[in-house]
């Protein structure tokens, strides 16, 4: 569809094309890229923001999850020293991490990348888990006691303060003496 020639004031423009050019930039900027029908050369040109096509091309891939954060994180404290230090072989490893982190987020094959971001969050809580138990260990040393059943190496927790007492063990019902 042809529109209709501009205004006279907008003559200072070679032609009309220009100044439809120059109208349609104008009203693309003034509206901060808002649907609009733009003038452009003469014809209407329908524009969409940057946000929405961003969101049509994602639709059916796979987007960021915990692995991607990670990943993205760790090839950034990969690339940073790298570029400070100049080392090839820690901005290439970092870059490797990128590019899988980049591969991931913009798959289709949804299936296979939410069983590995589960299988890392089974090794991430088997690394972190430890380290819970530890921590809550440490606040409970005025309270409790942690004894290890000799046979079957089951971790156990007594309340402090009872002296000399025999512990049974709940796994293996094997009984040891231990002062609480």
């Amino acid at each position: 569809m042809i529109l209709p020639s501009p205004p006279a004031f907008f003559g200072l423009f070679k032609n009309s094309q220009h100044s439809c050019a120059i109208i349609g930039i104008g009203l693309i900027l003034l509206l901060g890229g808002r649907p609009l029908a733009a003038l452009f050369w003469g014809k209407a040109v329908i524009t969409m923001p940057l946000r929405e096509r961003l969101r049509r091309w994602m639709a059916g891939r796979y987007g960021v999850d915990a692995l991607g954060r990670f990943l993205g994180g760790a090839a950034l404290a990969c690339i940073l020293p790298a570029l400070l230090l100049r080392w090839a072989l820690l901005d290439g490893l970092g870059l490797g991490l990128l590019a899988i982190c980049y591969f991931r987020m913009l798959s289709r094959n949804t299936a296979r990348r939410a069983a590995e971001n589960a299988a890392f969050f089974r090794c991430k809580e088997r690394v972190l888990g430890g380290v819970r138990q530890k921590r809550l260990e440490w606040a409970q040393r005025g309270l409790y006691r942690y004894f290890r059943c000799p046979s079957c190496r089951q971790k156990m927790r007594v309340p402090r303060g009872h002296g000399r007492i025999a512990v049974t063990c709940p796994k293996c019902k094997t009984e040891f003496l231990k002062k609480s």
